[in-house]
C-alpha cells in the first residue's frame, strides 16, 4: 500500500419491523473523491431484491432494496474504503457542469430549507452592512455562518429559521443556512451529507456544502471553518439532501453507522497467495507510480489517432507521437505557462530562422536559434512568477522538449522540402493534437486503462487494420485536395 495511506470500514446498517410487505428502502453510497475510494463492498441483504437506482439521474449512487417479507428486516452494507493523504483519483462527484436545469434545481428551495424570507433579507443585509460597497460573495457569507452562529445539540437547529433568528444550529442547520444563503443571492449550492473516516463506534454524519463557481464545485465546511479545500478524510453519501436513508412508506427506520480502521486488509496489503493475474491489476499501485502508468497507458490512443490520420485520411505530421506529447503537455502543464511556451518557440524557432544569414550551416544555425528559445523562456517564466501568472513551473520540461524538437523537424523539412510543406505539416500536427488532447482528458478512459491495460491489444489490432487499409484516401477526394500537403519544390 501506498505510503501515507489508510483503509477504513464503513458499515451502514438499517433496521425496521414492518406488518406488510412491499417495503421499498433508498439507500446513498460512498461517491469515489480525489482522496478517497470504493475498493470493495459487501452487501448482507436476507430477503431483500437489491438493484442500483435507475432514476433519471444516471450519476446517482443509490440502492433499492426492497423486501416482501413481514417483521423484522435488516440490510448490512460495508464498504472498504482507501484513504490517501493527497488526491491521486478523478473526482466523481455528479453533475460537475451544470446545465441550465440543473443548475435551476440548485438555486431553488426544498422543502427542508422552508424559511421565512424576511429573515433571509435581514441576515444578507447585516452581511452586505458589514462589506461596505462590496459585492456580497459566497465567502463572505460563510465566514457569516461560520463565525456569528452558535452550535448547539437542540433538534430545532435544523430549521433555517430557526437558526437565522436565533443564530444557532446543529451541523446540520448550519449547513442547510448557508446553502439557503448562497441561492437566495443567486449562486447555486447544495448539501452534501457524508461521514469522517476516522474511528467511531458510533459515527453521525456530517454535513458540508458545495459552492458552484466558474464551471466548479468549491467545497465549505461551515461547522470546522474550513473553506475551498476539505481535509482528505471526508467521505461524500449524498448530494443535495440529508437523507442517506429514507423509504416512500411511513415506516420507523433505525440506522447505525460505523466508522473503523481496517488494520490488516485482505488483498490491499498483498497479503495470502498471489495470483498472476494481479500482475494486470495496476490500481493495486501506489498512486504516484499509477499516474506515471496512466500518462504511458494513454499514449498508445494519441498514437492511434495520428495511425488514423495519416493512413485514412491520408495527412502528414511530425513524428508519430509528437501531437500526442503536445496535448499531454496541456494537460499536466498550467495552460498559460504552455501558450507562452508555444508561442516563444514557434515565433523565435520558427521566425528566427530568418534572423540569420543564410550561409551559417544547418546544425549551428539551429542551435543559435534554440539558445535564443531557451534565454527567451527564462524570462517568460521569471515574468509569470513575478507576476503571479502561474502557482508552478516544475512541468514547463515537457512543453519545451517537445516543441525545441518540433522545431528540430520543421527546419529539417524546410530545407528539404520547402517551407511551405513545413509549414502545412505542423499545422496538421496542431490538428491531430488537438483530437488527442479531446482524447487524453477523458477521465473515465484513463481509469478504465489502468484497470484494464489488456485493452491495448485491441488497440494493436486497430493499427494493423489501419495499415491494411488501401481505398481512397480521404486528402485524396477533390473537395479536400486544397488542405493537402504541396508538392515539394523542383530544386530539393
Amino acid at each position: 500500500m501506498p505510503v501515507g495511506h489508510s483503509i477504513w470500514v464503513l458499515d451502514i446498517r438499517v433496521s425496521l419491523s414492518t406488518n406488510e410487505g412491499g417495503k421499498t428502502l433508498f439507500i446513498s453510497t460512498p461517491y469515489n473523491t480525489p482522496t478517497a475510494r470504493v475498493i470493495r463492498q459487501q452487501l448482507t441483504h436476507p430477503d431483500w431484491r437489491v438493484k442500483r437506482s435507475s432514476a433519471k439521474d444516471k450519476e446517482s449512487n443509490q440502492l433499492v432494496a426492497r423486501t416482501s417479507e413481514t417483521g423484522k428486516a435488516v440490510f448490512l452494507a460495508e464498504f472498504l474504503i482507501q484513504q490517501s493523504p493527497v488526491a491521486v483519483w478523478p473526482n466523481r462527484s455528479p453533475h460537475r457542469v451544470l446545465n441550465s436545469e440543473q443548475r435551476q434545481t440548485y438555486l431553488s428551495i426544498s422543502e427542508t430549507m422552508l424559511v421565512n424570507s424576511q429573515l433571509v433579507f435581514g441576515i444578507l443585509e447585516r452581511i452586505n452592512a458589514a462589506l461596505g460597497e462590496k459585492t456580497m460573495l459566497p465567502d463572505d457569507i460563510f465566514q457569516f455562518v461560520h463565525k456569528k452562529i452558535t452550535t448547539v445539540s437542540d433538534p430545532k437547529g435544523e430549521s433555517v429559521d430557526f437558526v437565522l433568528s436565533e443564530l444557532k444550529a446543529t451541523t446540520l442547520g448550519r449547513s442547510r443556512a448557508f446553502v439557503v444563503l448562497c441561492r437566495e443571492i443567486k449562486v447555486p449550492a447544495r448539501l452534501v451529507t457524508g461521514v469522517t473516516l476516522q474511528e467511531s463506534l458510533d459515527s453521525p454524519l456530517h454535513y458540508w456544502v458545495e459552492v458552484y463557481n466558474d464551471d466548479t464545485w468549491v467545497p465549505y465546511d461551515p461547522e470546522y471553518g474550513y473553506m475551498g479545500t476539505l481535509p482528505p478524510n471526508y467521505l461524500p453519501l449524498l448530494y443535495d439532501g440529508d437523507q442517506i436513508v429514507y423509504t416512500k412508506e411511513t415506516i420507523e427506520t433505525e440506522i447505525d453507522i460505523e466508522v473503523s480502521p481496517e488494520l490488516f486488509p485482505v488483498g490491499i496489503l498483498n497479503a495470502g497467495k498471489k495470483r498472476l493475474t494481479d500482475l494486470l491489476d495496476l490500481t493495486r499501485l501506489p498512486g504516484g507510480l499509477q499516474l506515471t502508468l496512466v500518462m504511458l497507458l494513454m499514449l498508445p490512443f494519441g498514437a492511434l489517432i495520428t495511425a488514423f490520420f495519416r493512413l485514412m485520411v491520408g495527412v502528414r505530421t511530425y513524428g508519430t507521437f509528437t501531437a500526442t506529447l503536445l496535448a499531454m503537455s496541456l494537460l499536466f502543464a498550467d495552460w498559460i505557462t504552455v501558450s507562452v511556451i508555444v508561442l516563444l518557440v514557434l515565433t523565435i524557432g520558427v521566425g528566427g530562422r530568418a534572423l540569420l544569414p543564410e550561409k551559417i550551416t544547418r546544425v549551428p544555425r539551429l542551435s543559435m536559434v534554440f539558445t535564443m528559445v531557451v534565454f527567451c523562456l527564462v524570462l517568460a517564466v521569471s515574468l509569470l512568477d513575478y507576476f503571479d501568472l502561474v502557482s508552478t513551473t516544475a512541468i514547463v520540461l515537457l512543453p519545451i522538449v517537445v516543441l525545441t524538437g518540433l522545431v528540430d523537424s520543421v527546419y529539417r523539412i524546410a530545407d528539404e522540402n520547402g517551407f511551405k510543406i513545413a509549414l502545412v505539416r505542423l499545422a496538421w500536427t496542431g490538428v491531430v493534437a488537438f483530437f488527442c488532447f479531446w482524447v487524453l482528458r477523458w477521465t473515465w478512459l484513463s481509469q478504465k486503462i489502468l484497470e484494464y491495460p489488456e485493452f491495448h491489444f485491441v488497440t494493436l489490432a486497430l493499427f494493423l487494420l489501419f495499415t491494411l487499409y488501401k481505398a481512397t484516401k480521404l486528402m485524396e477526394l477533390p473537395f479536400f485536395k486544397v488542405l493537402a500537403e504541396p508538392k515539394a519544390d523542383s530544386k530539393t
